[in-house]
């Protein structure tokens, strides 16, 4: 068996590999959080347009976060932890948010499309808790 150039540019391609899965899954949360939060300088996305974008971001953060959660990051150090628990406080306020006005402010979802973000947004605080423990765990032990 070699422990050649082989091996390490697999372990690059994995680590390339996991970053942009949880880049999108975190990204993907932002984007599901920011249309919860309520409307800035009274801009207001329209509901045809604002529903679209929070399934799927919703859906693609869901499940790009769930793969990333499962799969050990390949870097012995890495700052998604830190990422991670940014985004998460950034989905909890929204769903606190949401969760204290309801479907009255900002974009006008009705309360079935509110409980559906509701569930997704759970997922996404879990899959990036997940992330942050892992990464964390992955740091102090070094690989």
């Amino acid at each position: 068996m070699s422990s050649g150039p082989g091996r390490a540019s697999r372990a690059t391609a994995g680590r390339r590999w996991w970053a942009w899965v949880a880049g999108v899954g975190m990204t993907s949360a932002v984007v599901s959080a920011a249309v919860m939060y309520p409307p800035l300088r009274r801009i207001r996305l329209d509901p045809g347009l604002a529903l679209p974008i929070m399934v799927a971001a919703s859906v693609v953060a869901v499940l790009a976060l769930g793969v990333a959660a499962v799969v050990r990051p390949a870097a012995p150090r890495t700052d998604a932890g830190i990422i991670a628990t940014i985004v998460a406080v950034a989905m909890v306020g929204a769903i606190g948010y949401r969760a204290v006005v309801g479907t009255s402010a900002g974009t006008s979802f009705s309360e079935a499309q509110l409980g559906l973000w509701f569930a997704l947004a759970v997922a996404q605080v879990v899959g990036l808790g997940i992330i942050a423990v892992r990464s964390r765990r992955v740091h102090e032990v070094g690989g």
